[in-house]
């Protein structure tokens, strides 16, 4: 592993003190930069939204007060995460990549999405759970995160105008598939989806190519997130989609994975055990699970107001228990998939036997970007405006 591709930071070794670095919950204002000849928006105003931003404390506590709509009552709610918290070391210059890519394909043509996109500050995701990498390979995680706002963005109003899905939805999906499997971009191709080939570009050469591991199981799983862009037109609240369902379809949707595989990449981890592993596999799948649940217990406010899909939500309806009771059933459950990862975590040298030795290194290296993708997901969602702000910045599937 070179220098280049690793880059560590002393933020990065200090337990829970992300949000304090970036001046507290409020603490995600821009930095006023300009952009493309256009004016970045600035910081956000505080948010109106009834409960509280969630308080992140040094033992790891998360407490977040929920205001439940049905009964105009609010009860506090509390999760754990005992995991480190970093940011990347040029998260300004992150910040300024982030924006600048996105404005050189001309990816917002409204002012309004474009100031939507900037509060959202997936930069501040990416410094989150990718402060060990380079800065050109983070500035690659970034724009797999703006390509997934854009994109889910057009499939989410997509389904808003034609609940199940219609022609515009599965022509878009499968240019994209297209261009995975190796399809150039056409000159009657949308901004997105030559961004997109941009990215993959910028990906392939982060790896070293196509033939990478690493790369081509991301592809893998970007193709699985495509299709559950499209199995997302069957969860209209009409179609009374239950629990199960609702979870099926976002753990496609909810992209975990592919940033994970691009973070390994970027590291030079050695795939041929950790990709293959079955017991690394369930951390993996831990790992997507505690995001969800981070996802839908972070954003409940917001997704009870404006009538989101929440996980929460629908086990309330599903089961006709009070919103309290739910989301304290949720918020351990949460805590248990975390638990379970770090019992995983632990074990694996016994669980793995002789196969752990040879691989001890890049096991423990890949066990940390799958760390460092929760931590850095509990920090950013309970800074974030997406989460937290009145307006409503959601995207489609997350």
């Amino acid at each position: 592993m070179s220098s280049q591709q690793l880059t560590s930071t002393a933020e990065a070794t200090q337990p829970y003190g992300l949000l304090s670095v970036l001046g507290g919950p409020t603490g995600l204002g821009t930095q006023g930069l300009r952009l493309g000849g256009r004016a970045d928006p600035g910081p956000s105003p505080p948010s109106k939204t009834r409960g509280s931003k969630p308080i992140l404390s040094p033992d790891g506590s998360i407490t977040f007060t929920v205001h439940d709509l049905a009964t105009d009552s609010e009860f506090v709610v509390s999760m754990h995460c005992p995991l480190l918290s970093g940011r990347h070391p040029r998260s300004d210059a992150l910040l300024e990549g982030h924006r600048r890519w996105a404005q050189s394909f001309d990816l917002f043509a409204d002012e309004d999405d474009y100031a939507r996109f900037c509060a959202t500050r997936f930069d501040f995701l990416v410094s989150a759970q990718c402060h060990r990498l380079s800065l050109d390979a983070a500035l690659v995680v970034s724009h797999l995160m703006t390509w997934f706002f854009v994109y889910d963005d057009a499939q989410e109003r997509e389904h808003a105008r034609q609940p199940g899905g219609s022609k515009t939805t599965r022509r878009a999906v499968q240019r994209h598939l297209d261009v995975l499997d190796g399809d150039d971009p056409r000159d009657d191709d949308s901004p997105t989806l030559i961004a997109f080939a941009d990215f993959l570009r910028r990906a392939r050469e982060l790896g070293g190519g196509g033939d990478d591991p690493w790369y081509r199981r991301m592809v893998h799983n970007l193709r699985l997130y495509a299709h559950g862009t499209l199995g997302e037109g069957i969860l209209d609240p009409a179609s009374g989609a239950n629990t199960a369902l609702h979870w099926q379809v976002r753990q496609m949707t909810v992209a975990v994975q592919p940033g994970c595989d691009l973070a390994a990449c970027a590291q030079s981890i050695r795939p041929a055990c950790v990709a293959h592993d079955f017991f690394v596999a369930r951390m993996e799948q831990l790992t997507t699970n505690y995001n969800l649940w981070v996802n839908d217990l972070l954003g409940l406010n917001r997704d009870q107001r404006y009538g989101l899909r929440n996980t929460v939500l629908i086990m309330r309806n599903e089961f006709g228990l009070p919103l309290e009771q739910v989301t304290r059933m949720a918020a351990h459950h949460s805590d248990q998939e975390l638990r379970a990862f770090m019992n995983f975590e632990r074990e694996l040298p016994r669980l793995l036997g002789d196969a752990w030795h040879p691989e001890a290194a890049s096991l423990a290296a890949y066990a940390e970007v799958l760390k460092n993708c929760m931590r850095g997901l509990v920090d950013w969602t309970a800074a974030s405006d997406r989460y937290q702000a009145d307006e409503d910045l959601s995207l489609a599937g997350a």
